[in-house]
């Protein structure tokens, strides 16, 4: 019965008229890592937060689900990779960054970081951003933890350190290892 049903509805000229202009491309599986930080999902996401509209970067662990939430000061390529030294310094280098087709993931700044901090970097699907869905599930809480600590008035645990070696300031969140890294 199912199989007749296909045979119309691919007749159907409504049918065809109404279907999506792009085939959903098959769900890929990624390996399972062995180690903490050997594969990561990032993703770029805007909220308003603290009354300000600001851009966020999250990046989300394979292995243990841990999120790491940095806010961008903008959404340049520089800004970016700059995050992503910081983080990968603090955390260790990935074998493997999965992310979307964003123009701040895309572009010659961070193809040339992967290659000299020698990663694999892969995209989703052009117009198919739940391929990326690690870092979609984390937006998701991220984006509900931001909404809470703003409706409480409570701070979203971010701190401001200064990087010697960058021209900015980083706000990003405390991770368990930097806050008892003076306990070992």
């Amino acid at each position: 019965m199912s199989s007749q049903i296909v045979d119309v509805v691919k007749e159907c000229a409504v049918c065809a008229k109404f279907a999506s202009s792009q085939a959903k491309p098959p769900m890929q599986s990624t390996a399972v890592p062995v180690y903490p930080f050997q594969i990561v999902s990032m993703d770029v996401f805007f909220a308003e937060y603290a009354g300000k509209r600001r851009n966020f970067l999250v990046t989300v662990d394979h292995y243990s689900d841990y999120i790491e939430v940095d806010i961008l000061q903008d959404l340049s390529a520089h800004c970016l990779v700059k995050t992503c030294q910081i983080n990968f310094a603090r955390h260790g280098v990935p074998q493997l960054v999965i992310s979307d087709n964003g123009t701040n993931f895309v572009n010659q700044e961070m193809k040339a970081m992967a290659k000299s901090w020698n990663f694999q970097h892969s995209t989703s699907a052009p117009n198919h951003q739940q391929a990326n869905g690690k870092a979609e599930a984390a937006v998701k809480i991220v984006k509900r933890l931001i909404q809470k600590a703003d409706e409480a008035g409570q701070s979203f645990c971010i701190v401001k350190s200064s990087q010697t070696s960058v021209e900015w300031i980083v706000e990003t969140v405390i991770s368990p290892v930097s806050r008892h890294s003076d306990k070992l």
